[in-house]
């Protein structure tokens, strides 16, 4: 979808930075949507989601940036790692996945797309 970029603000927190893909911010349909989706993503919040610091859905090069989480990707826990994961961390997992996920069904009739975020 674009490039993540790994930064830290002017008071030196580690933050995130994801620019959309040229051909993508061409498409009316794409705009729609990622600017539907960032302001969802600005209403809700949380300890099993990253902040939304800022956005900018319209500009030329359309962006949005969240608080850094640290810590592997689920890939490299499972892949790399620790291989399949306890029953009870799976249920954690999805635990959170669903309690991340519970305020989005109340706010909006949108539908977030859940995606992995991996700083380059």
């Amino acid at each position: 979808m674009g490039v993540v970029y790994l930064t830290r603000s002017p008071h030196g927190r580690m933050v995130t930075v994801k620019t959309i893909r040229t051909e993508l911010s061409a498409t009316p349909d794409f705009r729609l949507r990622f600017a539907k989706e960032t302001a969802l993503a600005q209403q809700v919040g949380g300890e099993w989601t990253a902040a939304v610091l800022a956005a900018d859905p319209d500009a030329e090069l359309p962006w949005v940036s969240t608080a850094y989480v640290a810590g592997p990707t689920l890939h490299q826990v499972v892949a790399g790692q620790h291989g399949r994961l306890p029953a009870h961390s799976v249920r954690g997992l999805a635990s959170g996945l669903c309690q991340a996920l519970e305020p989005t069904r109340c706010t909006s009739n949108a539908t977030p797309t859940p995606m992995p975020v991996e700083a380059e």
